[in-house]
């Protein structure tokens, strides 16, 4: 497989189906955090993710899934 197959290699959203082009990848869809499976923008759920640093704790947000958000939120 060349370089040039695998950049047009189509995926589909883990939620809805929707076909995404591995290219497009940031710009119409991202990977899940924890699962790593693509998803949509239009599916995109962020959480916010306490984070300890050296000097300060701070607060990173991560793209998850549907079924990786958390059901109480």
């Amino acid at each position: 497989m060349s370089a040039e197959d695998h950049r047009d290699m189509k995926l589909k959203c883990s939620t809805c189906g929707k076909e995404l082009l591995q290219n497009d990848l940031g710009k119409k869809w991202r990977r899940c955090h924890f699962c790593e499976e693509p998803i949509c923008f239009n599916d995109t759920h962020y959480l916010g993710v306490r984070v300890k640093g050296l000097y300060n704790d701070y607060l990173d947000v991560v793209p998850v899934c549907k079924k990786c958000y958390p059901k109480g939120l």
